[in-house]
């Protein structure tokens, strides 16, 4: 293929998409390179004898007006998918907690099931003050980790400095907070925030970071939606609407390596070659080292996996 993109996305999962797509949206000619034969990645789909069935990640999280997804939606000017919010039941041994979107029922809930001591109380203050601050400042785009100058002040404008104070607790882990509460032997407390932050973070309690942490636990108070049609139908709506608008999509093209040629990028697959002034791997660190030239190799070499 002669023709030359501007940016070539390797890998058609939801982080590789969704940035092609902004791309697209701004004018940019890009296209997306997917090993599979189809899009998702890890918030995909199966079909069988003419059903659909959804794996991975199944729910959208804070596609809502002003949420991210929402906003995300807006940049792309295309209207949010149609979808039904949920409420999630999680089921402890002697307890069942329901994890509702709704914010004074939640507070009701977590009361009457977790524990209504003053250190419960104490624990949940923080825990809303942190989630708020820190779920309003992605909706503002803050960028982790901070490389510029421009990224301070976009990190303090979108955290605000009556906040910046929260910052201290960016060493602190989820347990280190339940100690700070004597809260770390409490059962029912400490098993439903493992099993959220297993599911969410994949880390644990003692490791996870508590800002990271509260944020995963409080995914579903952010709103959690399941899409209209499940996975396969908010694909082709997202896929439609990228083609539509411009974008190439390549299914069942692995690629096998990318070089620099004649001054831009040569990429190729096990169905051809094509060529983009820039390219942004979407893959996991440890398969972009394998399909990288040697100068880049090298320099993921230096980073932990």
């Amino acid at each position: 293929m002669n023709e030359v993109f501007d940016f070539a996305i390797i890998g058609g999962g939801i982080s590789g998409f969704s940035t092609a797509l902004r791309l697209q949206a701004q004018g940019y000619k890009t296209i997306v390179l997917e090993s599979h034969g189809q899009l998702g990645g890890c918030a995909g789909f199966f079909t069988k004898k003419g059903f659909s069935f959804d794996v991975g990640a199944t729910t959208l999280v804070d596609f809502s007006d002003g949420g991210v997804g929402g906003n995300f939606f807006k940049d792309i000017n295309l209207a949010l998918p149609k979808g039904e919010y949920i409420d999630y039941k999680a089921w402890l041994p002697d307890r069942q907690i329901t994890l509702y979107r709704d914010r004074k029922k939640w507070n009701e809930e977590r009361l009457e099931k977790l524990g209504s001591t003053k250190n419960h109380i104490e624990f949940w203050k923080l825990m809303d003050k942190i989630t708020d601050v820190f779920w309003n400042a992605s909706r503002k785009g803050i960028k982790l980790p901070i490389q510029s100058f421009s990224e301070v002040l976009l990190s303090v404008k979108s955290i605000g400095l009556n906040n910046l104070p929260l910052v201290r607790y960016i060493n602190f882990t989820m347990m280190d907070i339940l100690k700070k509460f004597h809260l770390e032997n409490d059962t029912a407390l400490v098993g439903l925030l493992s099993m959220l932050i297993e599911d969410t973070v994949h880390s644990t309690i003692d490791k996870a970071p508590f800002i990271n942490a509260a944020l995963g636990t409080t995914i579903r108070g952010a709103g959690l939606m399941r899409a209209e049609g499940g996975m396969k139908k908010f694909w082709d709506y997202i896929s439609t609407h990228y083609i539509n608008i411009g974008g190439t999509i390549k299914k069942g093209n692995k690629v096998l390596e990318f070089l620099r040629k004649d001054g831009v990028w040569a990429i190729l697959t096990n169905k051809g070659n094509y060529k983009s002034q820039n390219i942004i791997s979407s893959l996991p660190l440890n398969l972009t080292q394998k399909i990288a030239p040697n100068d880049i190799r090298m320099k993921l070499d230096t980073r932990p996996l």
